[in-house]
């Protein structure tokens, strides 16, 4: 459907080509061959096995009239089905058991409030069989035949399912009507993928299983065996003509994407339907949103990803269940799977962005900072460029919205802005950019001849029609009344738009278009006449609505029924800001020659070829604030990078200290504008202050610096189909704690961005995967072995940590993009444990089309090695600009080099920074993440001072790892592992010996022990285990801590914290030795010198006991094995004989199922008795 010219990621949507191609391979005759075919074997087989009477009884049974439903399915296919293993029959109205068991359905009556279904699918359920199936070697094509209608209207009669093996990673599944042709999408267009060489073994990730008989399948990763996706034999396949439902298990819950929706990053599967149809409303939870992606990616219990794409543009319900399991609803269309294997999520979406179309190079000037709001005069507009200005904040772009227009009419300019065009040049003069709004509504009601956009347009037929024929004319924000809506999937549209867009471009020349209002929206319901006309009612009414806002699909948007040149709306609907997109793209392209900026509202699958996106009218609040880091990496993986949500948000007005915090975020958005409603007071830095000042100021002017690191970034999006801003389970998708952090995200792999998203909070915890990361602003290095962190987040700043081996190519900020280019380079270089860092820059003149394709461009890749730092140019054709590689900061350095050399020349001009501390990165091991050890004493004592009062000396030995502990009062050696056993630190072994002052020792627990500790070469064992205490084996806890008393009448403690398992052995001399299999040797030495003294010294470092409430110091009674009367007996009994008590407990046996969270049907009673317990002042656990 679209022609690809010279200019980059332009294409030109051709109407000679229908938008559903003949499929040579499933055609009708096809299908009647195979009929035949199979027909006359059956009867030959037939004849040879039985006589004629039979054959015809046999034929009679086969070929009965369908027109009917099967008899209601038998009990024992509805009774052995689980709740989660429940598929909806009843999606739409109030069921009874009548109208559930008419569609063939299993009844079963659930809570009221319960979202099990009540009318579900037996697992026997079908209403296809298979007929043929074909199988080469990169294809399998199969044929169903119907065998029973459904209560949805046109059943299909027949089906082919066309299985096609496109890459080692890329599988497609289409199941289709082969002898009538169904709408399917123009756009976008997908490319034809298949296995080159028929002669070569097919090597491929996947394996794909059909049922025996009915229409499903299942894809299998080849690797482990694991099925991904398993529509076999669940749910209740249907394929009519406006109802198409297919479900399918999946391995696991942790699934993403299917947006546009307000959800959390991991997608709720309890029975939560997701609905597909694109629609104008300030996002909140349970709606459509403004666009409309149809695909997740799922992370397997291995840590492997793959991608499930349903290439489908109809309205529809995706509803998610606990099984973990999908139910797929679309009311046209047809089915077309496409699975990407991944194994990383990485990878998943480069095979995504490989089938819709990889995202647009946004120009440089883009990726600044931008200022926006409704409801500006021409003089607002220029006093908040000069407090902008005068206060230094980085900034690029203007933006107005419809108020510059006369009488909110595209292509107008209002009398009040009659000096846009001299603020626009005056704008460009100073290395600046002017976006302008355009919505896709043109006024109908202009006097003739007066209003170009609506002549030229109904001059060449190129509005939406009607079903009678006419342009369908609803109402947006035009102050004449009426609009009509192009229609950009005609070809003519282009020319149309072109004119329009270049002739308003020579009245003001503004850099790029803001696309609104293209669900379309519509503020009448589908158009001024209701969508009366004939024939009509199917598409506006269809028997299935899925769940939309308003209840109906007309509802603020244009009529279903009305016509396009791709088709129907009710077809194209959620591709309408698409086309608009594509379009708006190439006339842009064409008219500035350079690479075109469009955001758009409304999207679809594939729109970040064309076009970015922002996350629309959201709400001033901290929710809708955190609400954004979801959105903006969903949308990153969509393949949409440049995105991004209003900072400070557009409805209602924001707080100071909500916008200070949401202009740190923002600054750190891929696409970072400002911008609010004209209902609301100004929001942008100046005027709330010098607390939102100073944040932007400081958020921008780093982000300003790291535009290098971000335009390399949009680079390898552009090839590679990356991401740029993402979630950390990208990265670490084998660490299950990173699979729901909503509220931190990476740009790339290397900065890990951490807002503050409460009020009043000046320090955060964050998550820190299993690596080594280097703050930002104090350099700072954190080992963790994937932890969580209280981190300070002083007002001003937002937290920011730097991933070691990563090298990020930086320059010095200055207020605009412009004048930043001009400025030299640095890095910067955080080193891993190996001492090793990798990084990339991408350079080129950041405006012109085709760099890519033309070579004409820079791409310089950086890599440490130990104390090396090299350079590889791997192509060096753009030279406009000088590129000077400044300043180096390399982290993590222990010790100051003695020099330094460039090119093999010794250079003097560094500086070591000895003030921002730095920790030993060289090994990074496991360390138990709690408790979390209390270091107040050790920070309150500066280093080398000398006032430090200790009751302890340590001496270490001359020769090999070896110290010992002496207690300065009377010289005894409390702990003395010098040339003493044999010290060992291996990976999985490490060992250490040491001579103890006396025998007299105490704990080590938890064991069936004495309690002066056996020292006759006994081994402690340290490894939690569920078993009956006895002596010589490990308990139910570890705590590898000891008190011993020394001959003096002293006591000292030593505690080991390390949590893997591990034997200690005492022996007569006396002396310990330790033996743990992981972790580092981490000694805790407390010098008492009570016994009491001791355990205070020691509960101050693991944590204090808390205090327990007063009723849990009376007597408990609880035994396993009883029944609620059981139960109650012994409370009266010991009430009765007077004998004093406070609590009494359940064992398991009033669970149901023996399962956590329920209650048995012989314990429904115990709610009341707890209830009892409470009123007389008894305590139940």
């Amino acid at each position: 459907m679209k022609l690809k010219t010279k200019f980059e990621n332009s294409y030109i949507p051709i109407g000679d080509k229908n938008s559903i191609d003949e499929d040579p391979k499933c055609n009708k005759n096809t299908v009647i061959s195979l009929l035949s075919i199979f027909l006359l074997i059956s009867v030959l087989i037939y004849l040879y096995i039985n006589d004629s009477k039979n054959i015809l009884e046999n034929i009679k049974t086969d070929f009965a009239d369908f027109s009917t439903n099967h008899n209601h399915v038998a009990d024992s296919y509805c009774s052995v089905t689980s709740d989660e293993y429940k598929f909806d029959c009843f999606p739409r109205g109030k069921a009874d058991k009548e109208s559930c068991e008419k569609r063939n359905c299993c009844w079963s009556p659930s809570t009221e409030n319960s979202q099990v279904p009540w009318c579900y699918y037996s697992s026997n359920y079908s209403n296809y069989k298979v007929i043929n199936v074909t199988t080469s070697r990169d294809e399998i094509i199969a044929f169903f035949n119907i065998t029973a209608n459904t209560i949805y209207k046109n059943d299909i009669k027949v089906l082919c399912m066309e299985i096609s093996l496109q890459t080692a990673q890329r599988l497609r599944v289409k199941i289709y009507d082969p002898e009538n042709k169904r709408y399917e999408p123009p756009y976008p267009e997908v490319p034809v993928l298949k296995f080159n060489n028929r002669n070569e073994p097919l090597v491929s990730d996947y394996i794909v299983k059909l049922s025996n008989d009915k229409v499903g399948f299942a894809i299998l990763r080849k690797s482990d065996n694991l099925t991904i996706f398993d529509s076999r034999n669940i749910g209740g396949f249907i394929y009519s003509d406006q109802f198409i439902q297919l479900s399918a298990l999946l391995p696991t819950k942790y699934i993403y994407g299917l947006g546009e929706h307000r959800s959390s990053l991991m997608l709720d599967m309890n029975w939560k339907t997701y609905t597909f149809f694109n629609h104008d409303s300030p996002p909140k939870n349970d709606m459509n949103g403004y666009g409309s992606h149809p695909f997740y990616l799922l992370i397997e219990k291995s840590g492997k990803s793959h991608g499930v794409f349903l290439f489908n543009s109809n309205a529809m319900d995706i509803v998610l269940q606990p099984t973990p399991a999908i139910t797929y609803r679309t009311i046209g269309g047809i089915l077309d799977f496409y699975y990407f294997m991944g194994p990383t999520p990485s990878d998943v979406v480069s095979q995504y962005t490989d089938t819709i179309g990889k995202p647009f190079l946004p120009s440089y000037w883009t990726l600044g900072f931008h200022l926006c709001r409704f409801g500006q005069t021409l003089k607002e507009l220029i006093n908040v460029h000069n407090r902008t200005v005068s206060a230094g904040i980085p900034w690029d772009t203007h933006w107005n919205d419809i108020d510059y227009m006369k009488n909110r009419n595209d292509f107008t300019l209002s009398d009040n802005f009659t000096d846009l065009p001299k603020y626009v040049d005056y704008l460009h003069k100073v290395g600046m950019h002017h976006v302008i709004i355009l919505d896709p509504g043109v006024s109908s009601r202009e006097p003739k001849g007066s209003y170009p956009p609506y002549d030229d347009g109904l001059k060449n037929g190129l509005f939406i029609k009607n079903s009678s024929g006419l342009p369908l004319e609803g109402q947006v924000w035009n102050l004449n009344g009426g609009t009509v809506f192009p229609d950009f999937t005609n070809p003519k549209s282009i020319d149309y738009w072109i004119d329009q867009v270049s002739n308003y471009h020579n009245i003001l020349p503004f850099d790029g278009l803001w696309i609104d209002m293209n669900e379309p929206s519509n503020f009448v319901n589908g158009d001024w006449e209701g969508c009366i006309f004939t024939n009509s009612s199917n598409w506006e009414n269809p028997q299935y609505t899925p769940s939309v806002v308003g209840g109906k699909l007309n509802y603020q948007t244009i009529c279903m029924s009305a016509n396009q040149h791709a088709g129907l709306h009710y077809d194209v609907h959620n591709l309408y800001g698409f086309s608009e997109a594509i379009t708006t793209q190439f006339a842009l392209s064409v008219i500035k020659n350079s690479r075109p900026l469009v955001i758009s509202r409304s999207s679809f699958a594939g729109l970040g070829h064309f076009a970015g996106h922002w996350t629309g009218d959201i709400f001033s609040t901290w929710d809708d604030m955190k609400q954004s880091i979801t959105d903006i990496v969903l949308f990153n993986m969509f393949g949409v990078p440049l995105v991004g949500a209003d900072i400070c948000g557009f409805n209602d007005n924001t707080t100071v200290e909500l916008c200070s915090r949401w202009s740190q975020l923002g600054a750190f958005y891929p696409f970072s504008r400002n911008h609010n409603s004209d209902e609301n007071f100004d929001q942008d830095p100046v005027a709330l202050g010098p607390l939102v000042i100073e944040s932007a100021k400081k958020a921008l002017l780093i982000r300003y610096s790291l535009l290098p690191y971000l335009y390399s970034l949009f680079w390898r999006a552009h090839i590679y189909g990356e991401t740029v801003a993402r979630p950390l389970f990208f990265e670490y998708p084998y660490d299950n704690n990173t699979y729901n952090i909503d509220t931190q995200f990476l740009w790339g792999s290397a900065l890990l961005i951490s807002p503050v998203l409460k009020e009043n909070q000046v320090n955060r915890d964050i998550y820190l995967p299993n690596d080594i990361w280097y703050d930002y602003y104090s350099k700072k290095c954190t080992l963790s072995n994937g932890s969580i962190y209280t981190i300070e987040a002083p007002t001003d700043t937002i937290p920011l940590k730097i991933r070691g081996g990563y090298i990020l190519p930086v320059q010095d900020p200055a207020t605009t993009t412009t004048s930043s280019r001009k400025n030299s380079f640095g890095l910067l270089i955080a080193p891993n444990k190996f001492k090793e860092a990798f990084g990339y820059l991408f350079w080129d003149d950041g405006n012109s089309l085709n760099v890519w394709e033309n070579g004409m461009y820079n791409e310089i890749h950086f890599k440490l090695n130990k104390s090396i730092l090299l350079n590889e140019v791997i192509t060096n054709n753009y030279s406009d600009e000088k590129t000077i590689l400044q300043n180096i900061t390399v982290f993590g350095i222990l010790n100051e080099p003695k020099n330094i050399q460039v090119n093999g020349v010794t250079y003097n001009n560094f500086y070591y920074n000895i003030t921002e501390e730095i920790d030993d990165a060289i090994q990074i091991r496991y360390k138990p993440p709690f408790p979390k050890i209390n270091e107040f004493k050790e920070k309150s004592f500066k280093k080398n001072d000398s006032s430090i009062i200790s009751d302890l000396i340590v001496r270490l030995a001359k020769n090999g790892v070896g110290f010992a502990v002496i207690r300065k009062v009377d010289d005894t050696v409390l702990f003395d592992s010098r040339n003493i056993g044999g010290f060992i630190f291996s990976d999985q072994f490490i060992q250490l010996s040491a001579l103890l002052p006396s025998k007299y020792i105490y704990g080590l627990g938890e064991h069936r022990t004495n309690l002066v500790l056996d020292s006759n070469w006994k081994t402690y064992t340290m490894f939690n285990h569920d078993s009956t205490p006895k002596p010589d084996i490990n308990g139910y806890g570890s705590h590898p801590f000891y008190l011993l008393m020394e001959k003096s009448g002293n006591s000292h403690g030593v505690f080991l914290f390390n949590s893997n398992a591990m034997d200690i052995i005492l022996q007569p001399a006396p002396a310990i030795t330790y033996r743990v299999i992981g972790g580092i040797l981490d000694f805790f030495f407390f010098s008492g010198p009570t016994p009491s003294d001791v355990i205070t010294q020691y509960t101050e470092i693991i944590g204090r006991p808390f205090l327990p409430p007063y009723w849990s110091l009376g007597f408990h009674m609880s035994r396993y094995g009883q029944t609620f009367e059981n139960f109650v007996q012994v409370y009266n009994r010991t009430i009765e004989a007077g004998i004093p008590w406070d609590t009494h407990w359940n064992d398991i046996d009033y669970m149901d199922n023996k399962d956590d969270f329920t209650l048995s049907n012989n314990f429904r009673q115990l709610p009341e008795y707890v209830n009892n317990l409470h009123k007389v002042e008894y305590i139940f656990n």
